[in-house]
């Protein structure tokens, strides 16, 4: 019983943080956006990669619920690239999320090896 009220208490603690969290940031006003950073094409991975500033998630947020949010809402908006690093800017004050997506471009990259192996 001692175990499961202290599991409980915990698991209070961590919502409530949380929720002070979401409460910090839409004290600020920020609208829900995501801005493209950059963009280009790893020749050496065989990817195309997006970097986008993701702003609405606050920055104190827990990374796990950080990786929860963005996997569950910011991914499924740039579909068919996968989730591939994540970073938080002081600069921009905003989460860095870089995503790739390499099925499509092998072929890119045998003229390189071709010309290079000569």
């Amino acid at each position: 019983m001692s175990e499961e009220l202290n599991r409980l208490k915990q698991e209070n603690s961590r919502l409530r943080e949380i929720i002070g969290s979401w409460r910090r940031k839409a004290q600020e006003k920020n609208p829900y956006r995501n801005r493209l950073f950059k963009e280009g094409y790893n020749r050496m991975y065989s990817e195309h990669y997006k970097v986008y500033i993701v702003d609405y998630i606050p920055g104190d947020l827990d990374i796990k619920e950080v990786i929860e949010e963005i996997e569950t809402k910011f991914m499924p908006t740039i579909r068919p690239f996968s989730f591939k690093r994540l970073d938080y800017s002081t600069k921009y004050k905003a989460w860095i999320v870089e995503v790739c997506r390499t099925k499509e471009y092998t072929k890119l990259r045998e003229p390189f090896e071709v010309r290079w192996s000569e």
